[in-house]
């Protein structure tokens, strides 16, 4: 939804897009791109993944909208689609490095959370693969151009926001993602995660 801002309150409520949710799995993050459209991730509302892989679909991907709710012309899979990228399991952290570069974090099953890149019209996976491929899973990887992730936890952590640092407050943060882990079932992994990327942002080091 959009409201406009009367000096107290929200007014004007416009509902710009409307998702299935579930009681789990819901997403969400929001991130504005640089060409003045938004990005949104949506887990697959605990459906086990049956929405991830439907691209007739919202849930279990990350979508791209323009501002006022259309559907920007040169989406990947079109201009009546939102979907950017497909096959998320629920994806709760969204950033933008220096160099257009885009990261996300997504919640694992049990095994296997990820930070990823996210790259325009790719599919990650879920549920036919989880983490990196391999093993039985190959053969979805190699047909559908399974994207895999630059860092997997298992057990799963829980991970959670990300934001990519760059002051000269904590000069040693420096072209690091900061990424806050939830702790995971048991709750004993709570943390900040400092990753520090290589000088293209293209892997962890």
């Amino acid at each position: 939804s959009v409201f406009d801002w009367n000096g107290s309150q929200l007014i004007n409520e416009q509902v710009l897009l409307t998702v299935d949710a579930g009681g789990i799995h819901n997403g969400s993050r929001l991130l504005f791109l640089p060409d003045n459209t938004l990005l949104m991730t949506t887990g697959d509302a605990g459906d086990g993944g049956d929405s991830s892989q439907d691209l007739d679909h919202l849930n279990g991907k990350t979508l791209r909208l323009n501002l006022d709710g259309s559907i920007p012309s040169d989406n990947p899979f079109g201009p009546d689609s939102y979907v950017y990228t497909w096959g998320h399991r629920n994806s709760q952290g969204l950033c933008l490095g220096p160099t257009g570069i885009i990261y996300s974090s997504e919640h694992g099953q049990s095994n296997w959370d990820e930070f990823n890149i996210i790259e325009e019209g790719r599919n990650y996976g879920w549920p036919e693969v989880e983490g990196a491929c391999g093993g039985s899973e190959m053969e979805f990887c190699e047909e559908f151009n399974v994207m895999e992730p630059l860092r997997a936890w298992a057990p799963c952590v829980a991970v959670n926001g990300i934001e990519y640092y760059d002051h000269p407050a904590i000069p040693a943060w420096n072209n690091c993602i900061l990424l806050s882990v939830l702790g995971g079932l048991s709750g004993q992994y709570e943390r900040l995660s400092v990753l520090h990327l290589s000088e293209d942002g293209l892997e962890v080091e």
